[in-house]
């Protein structure tokens, strides 16, 4: 009797990730509310949404970089539209990453079309994110996001090799 269990870490990872995004989200719009009674900078960003960010930054690059809003500005404090968008796409990255975790590894040219082109995009992404890495604006997220960056992208390309 050899029998395996599979768990899919897919819905897991994603429901968990999209939770703890909107849990950090309130807790920043609390902290940001309260930076703003005493004062206000145009680049404030919550620590709560800076932890958000990090673990999902793929996500928030690409939010941002849709918006054209280059300090991450995307929490429910500042658009609920865009923050919706935002946990989207946080279930989309963890439910990704979960669904290859728990798959078996496959050549490249064994995958189907459909695996090859979003591995193929995958790969892309992730260098996009390596090279922007390197030219992030100063400001509070001059070294920490660039690090994160880089090394979600480095694990993206991974990933989807």
């Amino acid at each position: 009797m050899n029998a395996r269990i599979r768990i899919d870490f897919g819905r897991y990872l994603a429901s968990f990730h999209v939770t703890l995004a909107v849990i950090l989200a309130i807790w920043g719009k609390v902290e940001t509310e309260k930076y703003f009674r005493s004062t206000y900078t145009y680049d404030y960003i919550a620590p709560a949404e800076k932890a958000i960010h990090l673990v999902n930054i793929p996500a928030a690059f690409l939010v941002s970089s849709v918006s054209r809003n280059k300090y991450f500005q995307i929490g429910i404090g500042y658009s609920i539209t865009l923050f919706v968008v935002y946990l989207i796409l946080i279930f989309v990255l963890w439910f990704g990453v979960g669904r290859r975790l728990s798959s078996t590894r496959q050549s490249f040219k064994s995958r189907s079309l459909s695996s090859r082109v979003l591995g193929v995009a995958g790969v892309v992404y992730g260098s996009i994110l390596i090279v922007f890495s390197f030219v992030m604006p100063s400001g509070p997220l001059a070294l920490i996001f660039p690090m994160s960056m880089f090394i979600w992208g480095a694990l993206i390309i991974v990933l989807c090799w």
